[in-house]
C-alpha cells in the first residue's frame, strides 16, 4: 500500500498532491476500511477468520459468531446425493432442510455423464433450488446430467430466527 504523506494542511502519494486537511483524514479512514475488508477476505480465504466456513458436515452446523442482516444465526449443511433421470423438469432430491429461512449462498458440483465436475449454479444444462418447504430441487436439460452424483453446500438461517 501506498503510504499517504502530508505536508501541512496538503496529502500527497507518490508525489502528486491529492486533497486538502480535512478530506484527507476521511480518506486515511476510507483507505482503513476498505484493507480491513480485504485482510478479512483474505483471511476467510486462508481459512483462519470466523467468516470462513466450518468443516463440511452432512450434519446441519452453528457457523460460530456468524449472524445475518437480521441478526439470525447462519447455519451450514453439505447435501450429497444423485441427479433426477426426468429432462426438462424440476426432480426431487431427497435432500431438504427443515425450517429453511434465507438462502444466503449455495455452491458444489455436479459430476456429468464426461466426468467433468460442473458449478451448481452453472445453469447452461443444470441447476439447483430450494422449494418452499425447504426440499433440494435440480433440473437438466442433457442426458448428461441424468442420475448423476452432486454435492451442495448451503449457508441459510432457519425460518423464524
Amino acid at each position: 500500500m501506498a503510504e499517504i504523506e502530508t505536508k501541512g494542511a496538503d496529502a500527497y502519494i507518490l508525489g502528486r498532491k491529492l486533497a486538502f486537511d480535512e478530506s484527507v483524514h476521511a480518506m486515511q479512514a476510507r483507505l482503513s476500511q476498505i484493507y480491513a475488508g480485504v485482510e478479512n477476505i483474505q483471511a476467510a480465504l486462508a481459512g483462519v477468520s470466523p467468516l470462513a466456513p466450518i468443516g463440511y458436515s452432512a450434519s446441519e452446523q452453528a457457523v460460530p459468531g456468524v449472524t445475518w442482516i437480521d441478526g439470525s444465526q447462519v447455519y451450514q449443511i453439505t447435501l450429497v446425493g444423485a441427479t433426477g433421470s426426468v429432462l426438462n423438469t424440476y426432480n426431487l432430491t431427497g435432500r431438504s432442510i427443515p425450517n429453511l429461512g434465507t438462502l444466503i449462498s449455495m455452491a458444489g458440483e455436479v459430476v456429468n455423464g464426461t466426468g467433468s465436475q460442473v458449478p451448481v449454479n452453472h445453469l447452461q444444462h443444470t441447476g439447483f433450488c430450494f422449494d418452499f418447504s425447504g426440499n433440494l430441487q435440480e433440473m437438466h436439460d442433457n442426458a448428461n446430467y441424468s442420475s448423476k452424483p452432486f454435492t451442495v453446500t448451503v449457508l441459510y438461517t432457519k425460518a423464524g430466527g
